[in-house]
């Protein structure tokens, strides 16, 4: 039982290394970002129709990734370990950090050690996430909500449609 559980974890293991490996060989270019996005379905993303990803994304726990019809994810993004749902016609600009979990220090004396705090992150329909943002655990953007670029989005929104960072 034992050396079939085994050889079954070593398949699955060396299948998403061969994916992985096929979505870093493709081409840099745009027009391979419909078959970056296939590549991720295969790697279990639950997407619907047209969904694109830009070359370099990071998507740490794929099997967690719940993400709506005509999104694009831009290059360079990481999406991290935990649940995120991602909703209809939703654009990520590049460089875009959306973080899911974080360190505690439960269990241990320091946070490197700690426990995981992992926390949904929801993505209403229609929100556009401008470059170099980052979202954290927790948080619900609105629909039709605009991040500006490099805003640090801590808190869900409301009636705000416009999040940015102010600097008083």
């Amino acid at each position: 039982y034992f050396k079939k559980l085994n050889y079954l974890f070593v398949i699955n293991f060396s299948k998403k290394i061969l994916i992985h490996l096929i979505i870093n060989l493709l081409p840099k270019y745009n027009l391979f970002d419909k078959a970056r996005g296939f590549f991720f379905i295969l790697l279990r993303v639950k997407a619907g129709k047209n969904f694109k990803v830009g070359s370099n994304v990071l998507i740490f726990s794929p099997e967690k990734l719940i993400v709506g019809d005509n999104c694009f994810i831009g290059v360079m993004s990481y999406l991290g370990n935990g649940y995120i749902k991602i909703g209809n016609n939703v654009l990520i600009g590049n460089h875009v950090s959306i973080l899911p979990s974080n360190h505690s220090s439960k269990g241990s004396d320091n946070f490197r050690f700690g426990e995981i705090d992992q926390k949904q992150i929801n993505i209403s329909d229609d929100c556009w996430i401008c470059a170099q943002s980052i979202i954290t655990a927790g948080v619900t953007i609105s629909e039709k909500t605009l991040v500006a670029a490099g805003t640090k989005v801590l808190r869900s929104n409301k009636d705000d449609k416009f999040i940015k960072n102010i600097y008083k």
